[in-house]
């Protein structure tokens, strides 16, 4: 079986083909394939201009990656110093009998790989084990047992959810056919929209005016014309000049 080697050049290129970046190309390559395939491997010398032992050198220091097939879901056994004490060995012997699996190998179905770590960094959570990223802490036998059960039930469940998720993609073309058709016949249907006149194009229309603003302009007008405070100063004036007059005769007849 040929390997699709399309993914990889495509990681590659996104590093730039440069040197430092080997260890993140590796995690890609890992997280993509599942496995580091020696084909790959080479391809990546090659591309990156790495002697081709010091790419195995770095993929095989590294437990994180894997230079064997490895199966959908990993399990995975600690067996440190605290979990070794608290029955880890129990553990994964069931774990051997119930996927008929030695640590370090995969299944037929390419389902399932077991294998064993020194060490997880949880002591407080002994004895581990770890299914795809997911702790389980204080695991027994019967644990065990439980974890793989539960494992086994949510395939059929994922395998609905695709099913589901195939269907509404082929509802949601089906819809998106049809109104692209409605669309395309009101279009035909449609009359042609009237261009927008600019401000200059628009003709000056008179407006009509109602009796009411018109005789409150009236008023206004006349209020405007009117000049009350000119003649009150006429008048305070005139009559200044009449009380002065008057005081002088009056002295005049008494001399």
């Amino acid at each position: 079986m040929k390997l699709n080697t399309s993914k990889a050049s495509t990681i590659i290129k996104r590093y730039r083909k440069k040197k430092s970046g080997l260890l993140a190309v590796l995690q890609d390559i890992q997280d993509a394939y599942n496995w580091l395939p020696p084909e790959i491997l080479s391809m990546v010398s090659e591309e990156l201009s790495i002697p081709l032992i010091d790419v195995y050198s770095v993929a095989s220091f590294y437990r994180a990656f894997s230079l064997t097939p490895r199966g959908k879901h990993l399990v995975t056994v600690c067996l440190g110093t605290a979990c070794h004490v608290r029955g880890a060995p129990a553990v994964l012997d069931r774990l051997r009998d119930r996927l008929k699996l030695e640590p370090g190998c995969t299944s037929k179905d390419g389902n399932y790989t077991l294998e064993t770590v020194a060490c997880l960094g949880a002591c407080a959570l002994a004895p581990i084990v770890v299914v795809d990223g997911k702790y389980y802490g204080k695991a027994t036998a019967k644990k065990a047992d439980l974890i793989i059960e539960n494992q086994n039930k949510e395939k059929p469940k994922a395998m609905k959810a695709q099913g589901k998720k195939k269907i509404k993609q082929k509802a949601k073309k089906k819809t998106t056919k049809k109104i692209t058709k409605i669309k395309a016949k009101k279009k035909i249907t449609k009359k042609p929209k009237r261009q927008r006149l600019t401000k200059k194009q628009i003709p000056a229309k008179r407006v009509k005016r109602s009796k009411k603003t018109t005789s409150i302009k009236r008023k206004k007008r006349k209020i405007i014309t009117k000049k009350p405070a000119k003649k009150k100063i006429k008048k305070k004036a005139k009559k200044r000049i009449t009380r002065s007059s008057k005081k002088k005769r009056t002295t005049k007849k008494r001399k």
